[in-house]
């Protein structure tokens, strides 16, 4: 699915890694907000704009994959293509995200730790 959808002749730039538009210091950043923080995002926002800011789904249908779901080869390929989004921002990953990514990386330079993601 994620070639087919990269080799449309629309590509669809969620499916580029995060790394390639944010760089790779996360520190260059104030604040990075989790999924789970998106109403404090929402709530920050507001305060800075002086406007009510929601934040919704956009995609609330389709199927629902877990990890588990994937292929060994699948889950391979998804580590190896967002190798540098695990690197540079895997510290505010979910826990078990983490623990995976951290899995596949061992033995490359990764600057987090289990359990130190940030809230």
């Amino acid at each position: 699915m994620l070639d087919s959808q990269r080799e449309s002749s629309q590509p669809i730039f969620a499916t580029k890694p995060s790394s390639d538009f944010l760089g790779m210091d996360p520190s260059y950043y104030n604040r990075i907000y989790t999924l789970f923080e998106m109403d404090q995002f929402a709530s920050d926002m507001s305060e800075r704009t002086g406007q009510e800011v929601k934040v919704g789904r956009s995609q609330t249908h389709g199927p629902k994959f877990k990890v588990e779901d994937l292929t060994t080869k699948q889950q391979q390929k998804i580590r190896e293509f967002y190798k540098s989004d695990y690197e540079a921002f895997g510290a505010y990953f979910y826990p078990a995200i983490q623990l995976w990514c951290a899995n596949f990386l061992s033995g490359h330079r990764l600057g987090i730790q289990q359990g130190s993601w940030r809230r």
